[in-house]
């Protein structure tokens, strides 16, 4: 659970029921106002580092899961849940797990990415270094490409008519509803531990109401490397 996101007006590529396809439109994103974007959708592969990370369990212990490869992030808007209904911008499959070395970026992420030009690395990457901002980088995540229209993989979810996915809790199983609800009275919102079967549930809802599922996205109207690059690597089949 999150605030409100920006909506920002984008061009890119999705996956619908026909296959891959450009598109244009509206996304809800982290703000863009230079203070750390997270997770981080303008680059490939999609980010995630610290935004409620700290909350999650990242690290194996005795007992009880923990955020690994494989693992279904969906990022939803914490005061339209408080009012019964899921409004997802973004669902984002775990595909590998990077650890930060002394206050440095992982090294396992791609060199381009590390590169103090790259929007990933201004835009995100910076702000888990010493003396950059409240947050200290030590995990980040990187999301699993979406290959198929239903299938495993990370996404924004896109309406028919451009609009975000809203799920009323009334179409959740009555468990569900009563464990999101528990957790919605808390003031300050720790993320939702969910099941596999309560995050396929909800899956599955989202993806009835999807009809575009964008998987890459580049600002309107700019051109930076990152857009250069990610038009490269599509006609590459990358």
């Amino acid at each position: 659970m999150h605030p409100e996101r920006d909506e920002c007006a984008a061009s890119g590529y999705c996956v619908t029921s026909r296959g891959t396809t450009r598109w244009q439109g509206r996304v809800w994103v982290d703000q863009m106002d230079g203070t750390n974007e997270d997770p981080f959708v303008w680059s490939r592969p999609w980010l995630y580092s610290y935004c409620k990370a700290a909350n999650l369990r990242r690290k194996r212990q005795n007992t009880g899961p923990y955020v690994t490869e494989g693992s279904i992030i969906v990022f939803a808007d914490k005061e339209q849940a408080k009012q019964g209904s899921l409004l997802i911008d973004t669902v984002f499959h775990v595909e590998a797990v990077h650890i930060w070395d002394g206050g440095h970026p992982p090294c396992s992420l791609p060199a381009s990415m590390l590169a103090r030009g790259h929007q990933a690395f201004k835009r995100h990457l910076r702000f888990g270094m010493p003396g950059q901002s409240n947050h200290t980088g030590s995990y980040t995540y990187s999301a699993a490409k979406l290959k198929r229209f239903g299938g495993s993989g990370s996404f924004i979810p896109i309406g028919e008519s451009g609009e975000k996915i809203s799920i009323p809790f009334s179409l959740l199983r009555r468990d569900l509803q009563v464990k999101l609800d528990t957790h919605l009275r808390y003031r300050r919102l720790p993320p939702i531990l969910l099941t596999r079967e309560e995050i396929g549930e909800i899956l599955e809802l989202t993806w009835e109401r999807t009809s575009h599922a964008v998987t890459s996205i580049q600002e309107a109207g700019g051109r930076t490397r990152d857009q250069i690059a990610n038009k490269n690597c599509v006609k590459a089949g990358c």
